[in-house]
């Protein structure tokens, strides 16, 4: 009878304990990921191979969480705890139920830092948020110049139309109010290869007719130089292309002299 009490006193005791650690963890995902801790010492200590990651490899439900906690990070534009996120596995071109990833919210809101370690990380150029917009038509939006050359940089699509009908062009335009952040970064996108003569597909409007009807002059002014200069690269390769077609038929007919 004693030895009955005396293991059912134990047992009770056990559980107690197993309960006051399980309490102290601070979330659900550092409960799932103390819990998987000896699993992953025992399996590292079985094959210590060169191969093994240097990641860990959570599993779907920890992923959730920690994409979620990179996402909050970024929107806080805390670049310490998305460098331990993404440590730890988090995936910075998840997106959740509102197609925000933390790539996006970087270009969208500006915050460079955030926006190198992404790129640092994976991030992926090409993602679309919810208007099937790239990062660079949201950061032209905002007018965050500096965040658009850093797209630039990495190679995304300068002349991409999303889902309104606008370009990383027309949208400064078109939703910002002229100021000198948004002449910066129109000036950026012509740089950077931006077609000027692109228009918008629900009025047929160029960026800079949108900049004329809206009394954007400075904007206005960066838009026709560009469209100038444009022109005349135009007519130098229609001339080049005369001249080439002058070579080619002399070559042809064998006149030596006016091929050279």
């Amino acid at each position: 009878m004693r030895s009955t009490v005396a293991l059912a006193v134990c047992c009770a005791t056990l559980a107690g304990c197993s309960a006051a650690e399980t309490s102290t963890l601070d979330s659900p995902w550092e409960r799932a990921h103390s819990a998987a801790e000896p699993h992953r010492s025992d399996s590292k200590r079985s094959d210590p191979g060169p191969s093994a990651p240097t990641r860990p490899d959570p599993s779907e439900r920890e992923q959730r969480l920690l994409d979620a906690r990179l996402l909050a990070s970024a929107w806080r534009n805390d670049v310490s705890a998305a460098r331990r996120l993404i440590s730890k596995g988090a995936d910075v071109n998840a997106k959740d139920d509102t197609v925000q990833s933390a790539y996006l919210v970087a270009t969208s809101e500006g915050y460079l830092d955030l926006l190198d370690l992404t790129f640092r990380n994976g991030a992926d150029v090409s993602s679309l948020d919810s208007f099937a917009g790239t990062g660079l038509i949201r950061a032209a939006e905002r007018g965050h110049d500096d965040v658009v050359g850093r797209l630039l940089q990495e190679g995304v699509a300068v002349d991409h139309v999303n889902n309104l009908g606008w370009t990383a062009l027309l949208e400064p335009v078109i939703l910002g109010d002229g100021s000198q952040r948004y002449v910066n970064t129109v000036r950026t996108l012509v740089a950077g290869g931006a077609d000027v003569e692109l228009a918008a597909a629900c009025d047929g409007l160029t960026a800079a007719e949108h900049a004329e009807a809206r009394g954007q002059q400075r904007v206005l002014e960066v838009l026709r130089a560009a469209a100038r200069a444009d022109a005349r690269e135009a007519g130098r390769r229609v001339e080049q292309s005369r001249v080439d077609v002058a070579l080619l038929r002399a070559a042809a007919s064998g006149e030596a002299d006016a091929a050279a």
